[in-house]
């Protein structure tokens, strides 16, 4: 549950780096060889049929596209691989919370979308150059790095709020469980690294969420538990869509 996905593709989900991904950060992950995507086939189910309509990463694509190819044709010309970018923004991420614990929210929530921006090119350099499986499974394991050094931060800062960033932060492990769980049992019939289960709660929303707790601190409590709803919201979408098969 951060990913996922530029405003769209800023933030996260986790984006997947394939021909046919959108651009969007959600979660996130390096294309994969062929071979390896044939043997992943064998043993699977069937997709689902899911709400991507429901996402602002689906809605907001287009207008963010030409912003993250930009980036990603500038990393192309200097050389810099798509795994190095992603490190980037992974790096970029924990940077963001550092600032955002030590005080300076908006210079934060600034460093925090220059880390969706990375995370959302680096799946397009990798549609532009090689990709790798390593990448894929960076990419996924970097946005719950930034997510919890969120979390992490705005705890540090505000104590009256922990026990509701705690439950956040479960929140998150669990989702990412079943999103995880759905990716190993349904059939990938698309280019992407795994099945990719969407819903309502992904990297944009996950970016926007952080971005209003940091800046709103006053009511940090109860956008906390927003955020945790939109989470299990998303979970009971995923966990329907898998009861279609």
């Amino acid at each position: 549950m951060l990913t996922s996905a530029a405003a769209a593709e800023l933030a996260t989900g986790m984006k997947i780096r394939t021909p046919q991904t959108p651009l969007i950060p959600p979660a996130t992950h390096h294309g994969m060889t062929r071979d390896w995507t044939a043997r992943s086939l064998a043993a699977t189910m069937t997709v689902p049929r899911c709400g991507c309509d429901v996402m602002l990463d689906y809605h907001a694509r287009r207008y963010v596209e030409p912003l993250i190819a930009l980036v990603a044709r500038m990393f192309m010309r200097l050389g810099v691989s798509a795994d190095t970018v992603t490190w980037m923004a992974m790096l970029t991420g924990v940077l963001a919370a550092v600032v955002v614990g030590s005080g300076h929210s908006w210079g934060g929530i600034a460093v925090l979308w220059l880390s969706g921006l990375l995370d959302a090119a680096d799946g397009a350099l990798a549609r532009m150059t090689r990709s790798s499986f390593i990448g894929a499974v960076l990419d996924i394991t970097f946005d719950r790095v930034v997510e919890i050094g969120m979390i992490l931060a705005l705890a540090l800062r505000y104590p009256d709020a922990r026990f509701a960033l705690l439950v956040l932060a479960g929140a998150i492990a669990i989702a990412m469980s079943l999103f995880l769980s759905i990716a190993a049992k349904v059939r990938n019939s698309s280019h992407k690294a795994f099945h990719y289960a969407p819903g309502l709660g992904e990297r944009t929303e996950a970016f926007i969420m952080f971005t209003v707790m940091a800046l709103d601190a006053r009511h940090l409590g109860l956008w906390t538990w927003v955020f945790i709803a939109i989470i299990a919201f998303t979970m009971v979408q995923r966990l329907n869509d898998v009861r279609r098969l």
